[in-house]
């Protein structure tokens, strides 16, 4: 017979484990949005990588490009950011790979790509 408190142990971790939601926001890259264990802290993954150094609170998308309303956790500043999905799965360094653009005010994006509100979408 095993050990009571091993199987209590084992049985606790199975049953609240790691808590996540994940939506897979590209069909030939690994881009997801969504959280790990906290889900006050939206993230966009790439390769099971957090992206940012804070909280995204919108994200929007078409075949190119991502664009993330992000606060980031250093300076509690809430602005935009693009993501060049090509060029990011070439260089996957976080916020400082050269695929990623920012930051920006939202007047500032839409001069750049135009009416995005309209692309595909996920808060």
């Amino acid at each position: 017979m095993k050990n009571p408190i091993y199987v209590i142990l084992t049985l606790s971790i199975l049953l609240f484990g790691c808590d996540y939601e994940l939506s897979k926001i590209d069909d030939e890259l690994d881009f997801k949005y969504g959280y790990i264990n906290d889900s006050r802290s939206k993230n966009i993954y790439f390769s099971e990588q957090g992206i940012f150094h804070g909280r995204v609170i919108e994200v929007y998308w078409n075949d190119e490009y991502i664009i993330a309303l992000v606060e980031l956790t250093d300076s509690n500043s809430i602005d935009y950011y693009f993501i060049n999905k090509s060029k990011y799965s070439e260089d996957p360094n976080q916020i400082e790979s050269r695929g990623i653009g920012g930051p920006y005010k939202k007047n500032q994006l839409e001069t750049e790509f135009g009416k995005f509100q309209y692309w595909n979408h996920l808060n």
